[in-house]
């Protein structure tokens, strides 16, 4: 969309922000409180009936913010950005495609720019879905480097789906003289950078730049439309009041366990070791029981003298001459169950599953139902390619304004949602069942994912030798009695000894084919000393009857 100038001068003349706007505004900030515990003080208010003022100011003090909450109830979303697969497709020349990649990495500080959107714009599409991210050119036009516009920041925009036609911003600029202040924003259209000087009547166009990117080079950061209200939501809006009752309820065990979670110690008096019982010394207040005689402090290294029984009817004092008054701890443990709760059904509102502790402090949680995981995984991911999809239209759009180029954004969509038991518990039942080979290579390759999805060298090491080891949903003596050639046999049965005579990272830089080539030639030299009766080591196809689970 591109605006007259009488149009940018009637947009500029309300300085009132639109009414959809003002409504983003209160979302953000409610996410934001959530987020990041920004205003969160404020936010708490008073109990009525409950709560005194010395008591809400004292709750606000303790509060704790759902920062960790949040965290956690979004880490699975690390899978959509960490799953095995995708591609980027550009439509270009390898020189423009390397050259692409190369300015993409120098507008982001040497990163990629899915490096770039999960470690900044992410947290921005969760607590400012109405905010922008932009690419900002330098003077010169040379460089393009992304930029978020807070919701905050934008006083008036109109959007078709997540492209603003154009944007007008709030005042960047007062400069004070002569007792006047003056107010400068930008505008943007398709076609140019408005700087408009002035409010009211007064308003004034005293520069246009033209824009570069021939669009507005700005994306909404949600995609996520409220029907009811028109404006994007954050994915966890749905959560909202649910974090809000998690908030409160939190606050209040906080400041019960700060308040009540300590036992009182009680004891009984003696004199005062410093003025004898008197409560003073020389005329003056005794500083150590403040006048009182009493000694109201004890020492590590203080005794209490009792007078020896004489016989059985005497009283025994001891031990009960001191002691601790325990709090009822009923209350407190009954709040923490219920903010466990709460936390369960702000997890399940998200993503229709909860998670099962495990039987031991140290082992993984697994999700109980991995399907609406994997639902809701889904939907990050289209997210996250239509987003990165426009921000690299963006950039072709800028460093080749004069080329059509197309680009396809895959992410990859094997999400390892379950542990490494679970999957080779999956495999091994699939494999008993007579499963295909397809979906058994499919399970075994996402085990190995998941056993080692943080040792990058042990994935694909082992990701290879799935490839290389003949029929290798079977055990040796398995293929053994297999009508096949006595070649692929050996293979099998030597394929062991030929793995651990293999260094790792000749496996992972090798092509399969060459690996298998050097795992015949292996197995061939094996049988062939075995002939000549100079065998050292291995075992022979007739001692691998006896069965060898090559996974083990």
């Amino acid at each position: 969309m591109v605006l007259s100038e009488i149009e940018v001068i009637d947009l500029c003349k309300d300085k009132e922000p639109d009414e959809w706007i003002k409504e983003a505004r209160k979302e953000s900030h409610l996410l934001k409180m959530h987020y990041y515990g920004e205003g969160l003080s404020n936010y708490l208010t008073k109990i009525q009936g409950l709560e005194n003022d010395a008591q809400i100011n004292l709750r606000r003090k303790y509060a704790i913010s759902n920062e960790s909450i949040i965290s956690s109830l979004l880490r699975a979303v690390d899978n959509a950005w960490s799953a095995k697969g995708g591609m980027i497709n550009i439509n270009a020349s390898d020189t423009v495609k390397e050259d692409l990649k190369e300015k993409i990495k120098e507008s982001n500080n040497g990163q990629s720019l899915k490096y770039y959107l999960r470690h900044q714009w992410f947290d921005r599409f969760l607590t400012d879905p109405n905010g922008l991210l932009c690419l900002d050119s330098d003077m010169d036009g040379t460089l393009a480097k992304p930029v978020y516009k807070s919701i905050d920041d934008i006083c008036k925009m109109k959007v078709k789906g997540t492209k603003p036609c154009y944007v007008v911003y709030e005042p960047h600029k007062i400069e004070q003289y002569a007792g006047r202040t003056e107010c400068y924003r930008w505008v943007v259209d398709d076609a140019n950078y408005y700087l408009v000087k002035g409010e009211s009547d007064n308003c004034q166009i005293v520069e246009i730049r033209l824009n570069p990117f021939g669009v507005v080079p700005s994306i909404q950061n949600s995609p996520i439309l409220n029907t009811l209200t028109r404006i994007k939501n954050s994915p966890i809006h749905k959560q909202l009041m649910l974090l809000d009752s998690y908030l409160i309820d939190n606050s209040v065990n906080n400041i019960y366990k700060k308040l009540h979670g300590f036992p009182v110690f009680w004891f009984y008096t003696g004199k005062c070791e410093s003025c004898k019982g008197s409560g003073e010394i020389n005329g003056k207040t005794c500083s150590s029981c403040n006048g009182t005689g009493q000694s109201m402090k004890r020492d590590v290294s203080d005794g209490i003298p009792l007078k020896t029984p004489v016989d059985s009817d005497s009283p025994t004092i001891a031990p009960n001459i001191a002691g601790y008054i325990q709090p009822a701890l009923e209350t407190w443990q009954e709040q923490r169950v219920e903010i466990k709760e709460m936390f369960d059904r702000i997890y399940f509102s998200h993503w229709g599953t909860t998670i099962e502790k495990a039987d031991n402090e140290t082992a993984t949680g697994r999700f109980i139902d991995a399907q609406p995981v994997v639902n809701r995984l889904h939907q990050y991911s289209d997210i996250f390619e239509d987003v990165h999809k426009s921000v690299m239209e963006l950039y072709t759009r800028f460093y080749y304004p004069n080329t059509q180029i197309d680009v396809t954004v895959s992410y990859g969509r094997r999400y390892l949602v379950e542990t490494p038991d679970q999957i080779w518990k999956k495999y091994r039942e699939s494999r008993k069942e007579g499963a295909d080979n397809s979906s058994l290579d499919l399970l075994l390759s996402q085990f190995y994912e998941s056993e080692f999805q943080t040792d990058e060298m042990m994935r694909d090491y082992h990701l290879k030798l799935i490839k290389v080891d003949p029929l290798v949903h079977f055990k040796v003596d398995e293929v053994l009695k297999m009508d096949i050639n006595a070649s692929l046999k050996n293979m099998k049965t030597y394929f062991q000894d030929w793995k651990n005579v293999t260094p790792i990272q000749q496996v992972i830089d090798q092509t399969t084919e060459t690996l298998i080539d050097n795992l015949k030639q292996f197995s061939d030299e094996q049988i062939q000393s075995l002939e000549a009766g100079q065998g050292e080591g291995g075992i022979s196809p007739i001692q691998g009857q006896e069965g060898v689970n090559s996974l083990a």
